[in-house]
């Protein structure tokens, strides 16, 4: 997908309270325990007012 610093994402599924919501991305980084060499994107979510990390694939781009 190719998400850059900066870029406003959503979740692409259902999940707790985040639908409908802009995270920003802060920092991109591969997983080395979970999945091991898959792209973790770590943004801030202004309605939580903190940074959570979500695979690359659950995210898109806005």
């Amino acid at each position: 997908m190719g998400f850059k610093i900066g870029d406003r994402v959503e979740v692409n599924y259902s999940i707790d309270d985040f639908q409908g919501h802009i995270g920003i991305v802060k920092k991109i980084t591969t997983d080395t325990e979970l999945i091991p060499g898959k792209t973790a994107v770590i943004c801030y979510w202004a309605f939580l007012d903190k940074e959570i990390a979500f695979y690359e694939s659950s995210l898109d781009l806005i």
